[in-house]
């Protein structure tokens, strides 16, 4: 949920780190406030009036005094900085490969993977090759073949009017993962100088989950960087050198900070020594400064705010790749704006859930809050501290290490696996603990899906089975056979079926000829001219390929059908030759045939026994 959506439901702000007052009652502005719903169930609740029984319980929220990094989205984010430029805060990677990307991602978004996977090997062999080949013109060559979408004439520019509104709402599964998957390798060749302004930029470390530092450029990276954007200066004021040939957005901004920094990062950086600001805002504007850097520019932590402001200025230079990204963390299929896209990385509100789902467990006189009380009561502290440090000039040198508790606290609120120690975990598990455990239960325990091993009917809704199917996974599949025979007529079926002893899925109604002879042929189904082919396919198949065989019995002997593909097409040509599929012979060679054991396919019907004492006894269709 955005900030906007967290605030939007709430319905009071927490700021009060103490639960209840000296008369057990539950203090305004805490995390028991009577507005979250009641703490008994006797008493009302403060929003809607409903005693506990009938209110549904409403949220409220705490409002960060520092922006904090998203937890689970801070490796993307550390794989964003470290294929970002701070000097002209574009991608590293030269044009002609962020060009490709988009193009990648506007074939997936119209529905054309195969497009799009033909343009990355288009471009991998182009990469192989070396050769001077144009990418815009390959986008228009694969256009008119595939007839998927508009051509590139000249390459994707930052012209938001040049991409269509897509009326699909969401991604599909096949869309999604590709998208992800061209992001993904898109993001993970990384380096250290930009192709665009020719700048080294600085390592990003990360020490802990949830923080990162910077280090520090080489005297001779400093140096070289400074002719670099000296001779940017020159070439921007109308002097004799011409700029690179790939169009550099805000390449004379090389600092990311700009006058309109937040006051608490403006204290830190003043303090620290840290980072270095700029005055200046814009390309048009000149520059007075001297271009000498101290050794220790680019080194110390990289707070919240400055990453936000270098996003910032990453989406306004790269916005079709980073629109893109936008929709792909969100699972859209449709640009979703980028004027504030990479808000997303950042929590500046933490949505606390009603009182309803994190009940204090009472034993006796002792009362013990629940985990997730715990963890939120944290997140307060730490927040109130870093509150006071800003506000306290004593404390202003503490900003950074409450900042960083302040992280690590809503780290551990989210998933306590990320904490640095054990004493920050104690015990309490953070939300994706909550869901996994949920998870695990809901899945394992009653749907029975967890693993492939375990095969049995869900009571919960499940779009892929119908209400009279048993889904069955894979393994199971492959390894249960069915022998699939055929009598010529109903009586023969019933002989067959009364010697062998053998248990008639879907047999439950013997007195109607008619409910028989619909279900006889999905049990006792002879090879004849009717289902050889398909017999003959899953015996050329084998026991390895679904839907495949295992054995083939004739009159003679019981075959285990060999690895070699070749002894399984000889055999499968038997198939056709069965006796019982020919007439005008005598009656006890009419009724000859040739089974053949293969694997479990749709629509097999099971018996299934619900319970055991009542022994009621339901047929089952299979679903694999």
């Amino acid at each position: 949920m955005s900030d906007e959506e967290v605030r939007r439901h709430s319905v009071v702000k927490i700021t009060n780190p103490n639960l209840l007052d000296i008369l057990e009652k539950p203090i305004p502005g805490g995390l028991y406030d009577p507005a979250m719903g009641p703490l008994d169930e006797n008493s009302p609740c403060k929003s809607c009036g409903q005693r506990a029984y009938h209110c549904a319980g409403h949220c409220g929220h705490i409002d960060l005094v520092s922006p904090a990094y998203n937890p689970l989205l801070f490796n993307t984010l550390s794989n964003l900085l470290n294929k970002t430029c701070f000097y002209c805060f574009q991608f590293r990677t030269s044009r002609r490969e962020v060009e490709n990307c988009v193009s990648q991602l506007e074939l997936i978004t119209k529905g054309d993977i195969v497009g799009a996977k033909r343009l990355s090997m288009r471009q991998n062999l182009q990469d192989k090759k070396n050769m001077d080949w144009v990418l815009s013109d390959d986008i228009v060559d694969l256009e008119d073949s595939q007839g998927s979408h508009t051509s590139h004439s000249s390459g994707i520019s930052g012209d938001q009017n040049h991409y269509e509104h897509n009326s699909q709402a969401c991604w599909d599964s096949s869309q999604l993962t590709e998208a992800m998957s061209v992001l993904n390798e898109f993001l993970k060749k990384k380096g250290r100088k930009c192709k665009s302004c020719e700048c080294n930029n600085p390592k990003i470390n990360k020490p802990t989950f949830g923080w990162f530092h910077v280090s520090g450029l080489s005297d001779t990276q400093l140096r070289s960087n400074a002719i670099r954007r000296s001779r940017l200066d020159v070439a921007h004021s109308g002097g004799g050198e011409e700029r690179p040939s790939s169009e550099v957005v805000n390449a004379s901004d090389y600092s990311w900070k700009d006058d309109s920094e937040t006051v608490e990062a403006n204290s830190f950086i003043a303090t620290s020594d840290t980072l270095k600001k700029s005055g200046k805002k814009g390309v048009n504007q000149t520059r007075n400064q001297d271009l000498e850097e101290p050794n220790n520019y680019f080194s110390g932590p990289l707070l919240p705010s400055e990453v936000r402001d270098i996003l910032r200025r990453l989406w306004e230079n790269e916005a079709p790749l980073c629109s893109y990204m936008c929709d792909i963390q969100q699972q859209q299929c449709k640009l979703s704006g980028n004027v504030a896209g990479y808000s997303m990385f950042f929590l500046e509100s933490i949505l606390v859930p009603p009182i309803k789902f994190r009940p204090p467990a009472k034993g006796g006189d002792s009362v013990m809050e629940h985990p997730q009380t715990v963890l939120l009561g944290k997140v307060l502290q730490s927040n109130i501290a870093l509150g006071n440090a800003h506000v306290n000039n004593a404390e202003r040198s503490k900003i950074i290490n409450r900042w960083m508790d302040l992280q690590q606290s809503i780290n551990v609120l989210f998933d306590s696996k990320t904490a640095n120690s054990q004493a920050q975990k104690d015990g309490t598990s953070g939300i994706c603990q909550f869901l996994e455990k949920k998870e695990g239960i809901f899945r394992q325990k009653m749907m029975g899906k967890r693993v492939n091993f375990a095969c049995r009917s869900v009571i919960s809704p499940d779009p892929y089975l119908a209400v009279n199917e048993i889904g069955i996974p894979p393994y199971f599949a492959l390894r249960l056979t069915y022998p699939e025979s055929m009598k010529k007529s109903l009586p023969a079926a019933l002989e067959a079926f009364n010697a062998s002893k053998l248990v008639l899925a879907g047999f439950w109604d013997s007195g109607h000829g008619e409910s028989c002879s619909h279900v006889i042929p999905y049990i006792l189904q002879r090879v004849t001219p009717w289902n050889a082919g398909k017999l003959r396919g899953a015996v050329i198949n084998g026991p390895e390929i679904h839907p495949g065989a295992t054995t083939y019995v004739d009159s003679v002997s019981t075959v285990k059908l060999p690895s070699s593909k070749k002894m399984r097409v000889a055999i499968s040509r038997k198939l056709p030759s069965s006796r019982g599929s020919q007439s005008g012979k005598i009656n006890e060679l009419e009724f000859e045939g040739k089974f053949v054991y293969r694997h479990l396919q749709d629509g097999d019907i099971v018996l299934v026994n619900r319970q055991v004492k009542l022994l009621l006894e339901i047929p089952e269709w299979l679903k694999v």
